[in-house]
């Protein structure tokens, strides 16, 4: 099967899953409702209504820094310079955000539901420096009230009494759990990382929404997907 083949299987098809207005992006599936500011990354998806029901956090916050730095966000540092929606994918790209030596790019994609997940979505973020030398970072940080945090080695599971299951897992050697001992709230972190002039790496991230707690089958059924398919071209 071919590259373009497989990207028809794997897309939500003939069905604008975005809308953009300005920095203003509305995600609207059949399963799930949510809202995200281009301008402001590190807010994430929120106002997440999945199957008509309310979710109280946000999902997704990417956060950057070099090095030890972190520095802190506003709309204008992020200096998003390109922005477009077609079909499942929402891609943003930004110029030295938050004052960092390096470009991102951000991809978000909206995949078919696979492994008893009723909807599944996939970040991938490209990292370019022009320096000869510089050691980039990117966090990724979901929350969600009321949730009870499962960890292991390949996935974060968001267990939630009156809400669906919510699961991350991260493409391996891409994004590492972060331990830390928040009880609402979970995140992934890429480096800080030795990067060389030209050299272009990609980071891949997928959630998904589960109806009822999803078996240990499941969740490597997920991650088992997002390693066998080709991650979408970048500009």
């Amino acid at each position: 099967m071919t590259h373009e083949a497989m990207s028809d299987v794997n897309h939500l098809q003939a069905s604008e899953c975005w809308r953009l207005e300005g920095t203003s992006a509305v995600l609207i599936t059949r399963a799930i409702e949510a809202s995200l500011d281009l301008a402001r990354p590190d807010l994430g998806l929120h106002d997440v209504t999945f199957n008509g029901q309310a979710t109280q956090g946000r999902l997704l916050q990417v956060t950057v820094g070099s090095g030890e730095q972190v520095a802190a966000a506003n709309s204008n540092a992020w200096q998003l310079v390109d922005c477009y929606a077609r079909g499942g994918d929402l891609v943003a790209t930004y110029h030295e955000p938050l004052d960092q030596p390096f470009n991102l790019q951000l991809y978000w994609r909206v995949l078919e539901p696979t492994a008893g997940a009723s909807f599944a979505l996939e970040l991938m973020a490209s990292v370019q420096t022009r320096l000869w030398e510089a050691y980039p970072w990117v966090g990724v940080l979901s929350e969600l009230d009321g949730a009870a945090i499962a960890k292991s080695d390949e996935a974060i599971v968001f267990q939630h009494a009156t809400a669906p299951t919510y699961v991350e897992i991260a493409y391996p050697g891409d994004f590492a759990i972060v331990e830390d001992s928040s009880i609402r709230a979970a995140s992934w972190r890429y480096g800080p990382q030795f990067m060389e002039r030209g050299v272009i790496r990609r980071l891949r991230l997928r959630g998904a929404f589960f109806d009822a707690a999803p078996a240990k089958a499941a969740i490597e059924k997920l991650h088992g997907d997002l390693i066998a398919e080709e991650p979408p071209l970048t500009a």
